[in-house]
């Protein structure tokens, strides 16, 4: 799906879901003279209509208009007029982060944390010591 269908679309591709389960048990496969493989095309046929209309159904009701993606709307405006904008930037939290990516990488990746602490205790252990040195 390519949009993001709101309750009103869910609404109403249920409601046709329903309209179509009822269509499919008028029709059933065992009360009419059919053979088995005719009864699977119908029911092929009956799955592809089905996707199709639920799909129509929640493209007429979905649309972009969410936050996330209605603040990308306004980025380059922002840009061209002010530069480059720093709320946006994401370096530093990237950077952040690159520390407890390696150290849980370093981990066995059972119960991470205690050793993610540990490994930054030892690190700043170390680091202490070198200082003490250097005095």
């Amino acid at each position: 799906m390519h949009f993001r269908a709101r309750k009103a679309a869910r609404a109403k591709t249920e409601v046709v879901e329903q309209e179509l389960k009822k269509q499919r048990e008028a029709r059933q496969c065992g009360s009419n003279d059919l053979s088995t493989a005719q009864c699977a095309q119908m029911h092929n046929e009956d799955q592809l209509e089905r996707r199709f209309v639920i799909n129509q159904a929640l493209e007429e009701k979905s649309d972009f208009n969410f936050p996330k993606i209605h603040l990308l709307s306004h980025y380059a405006d922002q840009i061209s007029r002010y530069g480059s904008l720093p709320q946006y930037f994401t370096e530093s939290c990237e950077t952040s982060h690159k520390l407890f990516k390696n150290a849980y990488h370093r981990s066995n990746h059972v119960d991470a944390i205690p050793q993610i602490i540990q490994g930054y205790m030892r690190e700043h252990s170390f680091a202490m010591k070198e200082l003490n040195m250097e005095v």
